[in-house]
């Protein structure tokens, strides 16, 4: 009985410094994971972070649709626009970022360099062979310039005499209207300062380029680690001066190409997008999962685009002053794209103005799955697994009584192209964000569970053996007693029972 129940209190002893220590790990493995996951996801060349981030692992593709106008003649006497969308064009997109310099403010300095192939077997159609028809948008630029801008005396008369004799709605390739081709107007322009390129298209001379020089805080040696890869700089300006308020100008958030870690869903995600020259605001809306690994959803809420009517804090966003808001949806970019008439909305005029925008056009039917802008993000480390950024340009159509063309036109924002940059983790990134990341912490975390679960176990087991043992040991010893003090009775010959001392009186 002794040696059982000093058995079982060395057990007990043994199961209480195990429940204790597992007990102990949690905030200790917990500090310890936060610690490796810090290390491991700042900017620092040898860091599984800086490789994710140098050259993302990832498939990534840009596609296009178009808006082909099927009613040009009816457009030039007032009438509505119908338009019919074709498409997917899709080109494979590499975007390494090169130049990658230390700073010694704790930044790094990098640009990305974007490159576009064409990927016929992912697209339905041939941009080089495809035609559609739609406004002419160096038309409509300089007709505007014409009319706000304080041009040279001998430039004006030569534009207004190649505007009349240009088509408002010509026909062009879809690769032509994405990286460029010759026009008139703009060669005379681009001549005269007014121009960046000699040549027009959405995308002219943005394939195998950069968008600017960036400096990013790389978190080495910074406390605050939640702006790891936050930018501090875009093209040498720590802020914009395409809006109205010191707020909108503000450059918010990162590239979208890699995040701080450890996300907090009560918290926005903030990204800044040099195609529309602004940071945009995207927050949490569900849990997801991208190769079998668990992420959080983040989406652009419909206020992103909103006017500031709806949506005060956008009122910087109305150029050049308040009296110059658009409708909700809306987001006029003309002040970094060279005062074209160009405004930006999500495809399909998703979360637009119904009366104002949307009902002025036919053909478009805005399906927030379709068309909204989405980030994966792994809530550990901050990765984007998942992407879609999607975005659409739109020209503003309205009559000039000098150009004959478009001199009858209703005023409406006419659709051109919509596009979504997408970008999804491959298998061997994955694999390797699930060695350097999740199996640690998996293994971590079934080990402090086994401690503190075995130890309690001991301890249950313990305390049960050795309860039962002292609710036995007072009946054994009353067993005992009655054994050494009672009186010992023998059998007759009859089969009585007699006492002993009776037999010894006979």
């Amino acid at each position: 009985m002794g040696k059982t129940t000093g058995c079982f209190t060395c057990i007990l002893v043994v199961g209480v410094v195990l429940a204790v220590l597992g007990a102990v790990m949690f905030p200790v493995v917990k500090y310890l994971i936060h610690s490796e996951v810090v290390q491991q996801t700042m900017l620092e060349n040898g860091t599984m972070g800086y490789g994710l981030w140098q050259d993302p692992p990832a498939d990534v593709s840009m596609q296009f649709w178009v808006w082909n106008l099927t009613n040009p003649a009816e457009v030039k006497k007032g009438k509505k626009p119908f338009l019919v969308q074709r498409g997917p064009y899709t080109y494979r997109e590499s975007m390494p970022k090169q130049n990658i310099t230390p700073n010694n403010n704790g930044t790094v300095s990098y640009v990305t360099e974007k490159s576009y192939v064409l990927d016929l077997n992912n697209s339905i159609g041939d941009p080089h062979k495809d035609r559609f028809t739609t406004i002419n948008i160096p038309l409509m630029t300089f007709a505007h310039k014409i009319t706000v801008m304080d041009l040279p005396a001998f430039l004006k008369p030569l534009l207004l005499d190649l505007l009349r004799i240009e088509d408002a709605f010509p026909s062009h390739t879809v690769h032509e209207m994405i990286w460029g081709y010759p026009d008139e107007l703009v060669k005379l322009a681009y001549e005269n300062g007014l121009a960046p390129f000699p040549e027009f298209g959405v995308f002219v001379n943005r394939n195998n380029s950069n968008d600017g020089l960036f400096n990013v805080y790389s978190g080495v040696n910074q406390e605050n680690t939640d702006k790891i890869n936050h930018i501090s700089r875009w093209k040498g300006q720590s802020e914009l001066s395409f809006w109205s308020t010191a707020e909108s100008n503000m450059i918010n958030g990162t590239d979208g190409s890699y995040n701080q870690p450890f996300f907090d869903k009560k918290k926005p995600l903030y990204v800044f997008s040099s195609d529309i020259c602004r940071s945009i605001i995207a927050v949490y809306e569900k849990e997801t999962s991208v190769r079998d690994m668990p992420t959080w959803r983040y989406v652009g809420p419909p206020e992103a685009f909103a006017n500031a009517t709806a949506y005060p804090p956008n009122v910087g966003f109305c150029t050049p002053n308040a009296s110059y808001c658009l409708p909700s949806g809306l987001l006029n970019v003309s002040n970094c794209q060279f005062g074209a008439p160009i405004v930006m909305s999500l495809p399909h005029f998703l979360y637009c103005d119904p009366k104002e925008v949307i009902d002025l056009v036919i053909g478009l039917t805005p399906n927030k799955e379709e068309h909204q802008t989405f980030f994966d993000v792994e809530p550990m480390t901050g990765g984007p697994l998942n992407v879609a950024k999607r975005l659409q340009i739109n020209v503003v159509i309205q009559p000039y009584e000098n150009i004959p063309d478009i001199s009858k036109v209703a005023k409406f924002f006419l659709p051109i192209i919509w596009l979504n940059e997408s970008a999804h983790i491959t298998v061997d990134g994955a694999d390797e964000l699930k060695t350097n990341v999740e199996t640690p912490i998996l293994l971590t975390t079934i080990g402090k569970w086994s401690v503190l679960g075995f130890g309690s176990l001991l301890v249950i087991l313990s305390i049960i053996v050795l309860t039962a043992l002292w609710i036995r040991k007072p009946q054994d010893s009353q067993v005992d007693n009655s054994i050494n003090d009672g009186d010992i009775s023998t059998a007759t010959p009859n089969g009585n029972p007699t006492s002993d001392r009776s037999q010894l009186i006979r």
